[in-house]
């Protein structure tokens, strides 16, 4: 049974013409993964998200304790370090023209965080 959804369909040609209209149906893709991907290639990024929530966990533990043992500017610096370590790799790939407002967006996210604490 089709069912078409047409303004004023109930006569004349264009009801004809709206039965006889049969919209193509999407590919459906099946639910296996094709030959090429196999489950032998996910334990890396299997690996991968057990890293990032290992480092996620850990995160406040290792806050606490840097606190305790670091005045908070040095921490705060620290951290900050690590952030821009982390990033650098894609700073060649950034657009030229976004190199000085990242740096700038930066700074003041830095001092900002810094006056806080």
């Amino acid at each position: 049974v089709m069912i078409a959804l047409v303004p004023n369909t109930w006569h004349g040609a264009t009801a004809a013409a709206a039965a006889s209209t049969v919209l193509p149906r999407p590919a459906v893709r099946c639910c296996t993964a094709p030959p090429e991907e196999t489950d032998s290639d996910a334990w890396q990024f299997k690996l991968l998200l057990l890293a990032v929530a290992v480092g996620y966990g850990t995160n406040f533990p290792v806050g606490r304790l840097m606190n305790e043992a670091l005045p908070a500017a040095a921490s705060t610096s620290g951290r900050f370090l690590l952030a821009a370590l982390a990033l650098s790799p894609f700073i060649s790939r950034l657009d030229r023209r976004l190199i000085w407002p990242a740096v700038a967006t930066g700074l003041c996210d830095g001092v900002g965080y810094s006056a806080q604490s």
